[in-house]
């Protein structure tokens, strides 16, 4: 029984990779297309991206009377500058024999996703609700 969950968290370990990791700010909530993944406000959210399958797209859902302005561009963030407030992460199409991106991939490097928001009175309203109730 004791090989066998050594054996279960060796595996573990070695199908660990790279992770993303989402800071959403305090008035900012980053959630995923299908709705099934989702950080809301104020915190800092993490996936595990170990396989060529990962193919998720992100929104930056600001609170009533806030807008999103960009997606933030310091080293080692995604979608750096974009203004869609959309972003697309993908390994899908990456070729498993590039030995530079499975180094990567399997390595504990981290990569950001955080939106750049500001205050704004005009901005439109979202029914937080949905957002905040599982």
């Amino acid at each position: 029984m004791k090989r066998s969950k050594h054996a279960l968290a060796l595996l573990a370990l070695a199908i660990s990779g790279c992770k993303l990791v989402i800071i959403a700010p305090p008035h900012v909530a980053v959630v995923s297309e299908d709705m099934n993944f989702m950080c809301l406000p104020g915190n800092t959210c993490e996936i595990d991206v170990s396989d060529y399958q990962f193919d998720m797209s992100f929104y930056a859902i600001p609170k009533p009377g806030y807008s999103f302005l960009h997606w933030k561009s310091d080293p080692g963030h995604l979608c750096p500058g974009f203004f869609s407030n959309k972003c697309h992460v993908s390994t899908v199409g990456i070729d498993p024999a590039d030995h530079q991106f499975a180094t990567l991939l399997h390595s504990s490097t981290r990569f950001y996703l955080e939106p750049v928001y500001r205050r704004d009175e005009t901005a439109p309203t979202l029914d937080w609700e949905s957002i905040e109730s599982p």
